[in-house]
């Protein structure tokens, strides 16, 4: 064991240092804290190394660059509890999770707990962040004889809870109708995704889900849906794509509604270190599955452009998209009244998510959309008007995480949506709390 404490310490500390250096400071004292105690581990002095990282912390400075070098002065130091800690809280976070993995093996293993130490050898060797871990993770598994483990070709999601709906409004933007009524509802969402073959470098995933809205009193807006996807995910230069096909059974009321045939393609490649440029183009064929919808039937095309900004636990999404509709459109046979059902929408959203702490997330939703109605709908008394509507959204949301697996969520989404043809017209308030797990 001394044989792997001295390799794998020293080719982790050489990597941390030269990849974690955090960036520049406004105030240089703590900036020249940090950089002397680098310079201090670098030579082996650790124990300097530690009083500089703390003087450091002391002046104001709170960074993951920070914490993962105090971690590491406080392993080389032998105190272990404490490294571990800091361990622990570095892995909440997506960019030095597997890093911190391997360092929490690292920990176990000079703490004589063989079996811990497996285990976040085999997560750090799971993640394909950094080849180069990985490989150290592979290396620290042989040498305790154990194999590495890669992912679960299998895993899941589930979500229940309930909403307090101010307006219940029919199922989707394609379906009309304002019960000017509030109600609770229950919901519930499940999904399983595996692997076929290879991974999200290149690889096919099969993915199936359902969806499931059931109100107290107003039991004929109750929506269902039962979903399954075929996935390919290739690697393309820069280019990072992923091209699905996807079926959707939807039912309304307890009856059947309609069915969406989709394609979907999306392309993401990097702009820098923290901005992603997103493309999206969805084809989708949408059929009744009740001759009491049919003037829904036709295509949906959606065209999007967006950019992912991410970085030290705070992402923001950011996209504009078109979408065009070619529907059936209905002609009552009572009337004769047209009324369309296919419209071009513009719409521009903004999505931030932001880490409070290691437990504690927030984000804030907004979105605008424009829709403009292919032709004119006939009114009553012969009047003849276009239909127009201008929708504007917001979600706040709030979630704190239980267990690794478990968190609790609350939403609050507030909607408006004004248009031309005023029975189309509304506001509503929803608020949503449940719980998530991931398997």
């Amino acid at each position: 064991m001394s044989h792997l404490h001295r390799l794998l310490t020293y080719t982790l500390t050489i990597l941390f240092f030269l990849l974690m250096q955090s960036p520049a400071l406004a105030d240089t004292y703590p900036r020249d804290q940090l950089n002397a105690g680098i310079q201090a581990a670098k030579e082996g002095r650790y124990q300097q190394a530690l009083n500089y990282f703390l003087k450091a912390q002391e002046a104001g400075l709170d960074t993951p660059g920070l914490n993962y070098n105090l971690a590491v002065a406080y392993y080389q130091l032998g105190e272990y509890q404490k490294a571990r800690k800091l361990f622990l809280e570095l892995a909440q976070k997506p960019k030095s999770r597997q890093l911190a993995h391997f360092n929490l093996g690292l920990v176990a293993n000079r703490q004589n707990n063989e079996a811990e130490a497996i285990k976040w050898f085999r997560l750090a060797y799971r993640s394909e962040d950094d080849r180069r871990i990985q490989a150290m993770a592979a290396e620290a598994l042989r040498r305790l004889g154990a194999r590495p483990q890669t992912k679960a070709s299998w895993y899941g999601f589930a979500s229940t809870g309930l909403m307090y709906d101010s307006n219940v409004t029919l199922a989707n933007d394609t379906l009309t109708g304002i019960t000017r009524s509030s109600d609770i509802a229950a919901e519930l969402i499940a999904s399983a995704s595996g692997w076929l073959t290879g991974n999200r470098r290149g690889g096919l995933q099969l993915s199936i889900g359902g969806y499931g809205l059931k109100y107290q009193t107003q039991g004929r807006n109750n929506f269902s849906q039962l979903n399954a996807s075929l996935g390919r995910y290739d690697q393309w230069a820069d280019w990072r794509t992923r091209v699905y096909a996807r079926w959707e059974e939807s039912f309304f009321g307890g009856a059947n509604y309609q069915r969406a045939i989709s394609l979907d393609n999306r392309a993401q490649r990097s702009l820098g270190k923290v901005n992603h440029l997103q493309l999206r183009y969805k084809l989708s064929q949408l059929q009744a599955t009740s001759s009491q919808f049919d003037y829904l039937d036709g295509w949906r095309q959606q065209l999007r452009l967006g950019n992912l900004w991410r970085r030290q636990g705070t992402s923001l999404i950011t996209y504009y998209q078109l979408e065009l509709n070619d529907r059936q459109d209905r002609t009552s046979p009572v009337s004769g009244r047209f009324t369309s059902f296919s419209p071009t929408r513009h719409a521009l959203r903004a999505r931030a998510i932001l880490d409070l702490d290691s437990n504690w997330r927030a984000s804030l939703d907004g979105r605008y959309r424009y829709s403009r109605y292919r032709g004119e709908n006939e009114l009553s008394g012969g009047l003849k008007q276009r239909r127009v509507d201008q929708q504007y959204r917001a979600i706040l949301g709030l979630s704190r995480k239980l267990s690794r697996r478990w968190e609790f969520d609350i939403r609050y989404s507030f909607t408006r949506n004004d248009s031309r043809i005023a029975s189309y017209s509304y506001s509503r308030h929803q608020l949503k709390a449940g719980i998530n797990g991931y398997f």
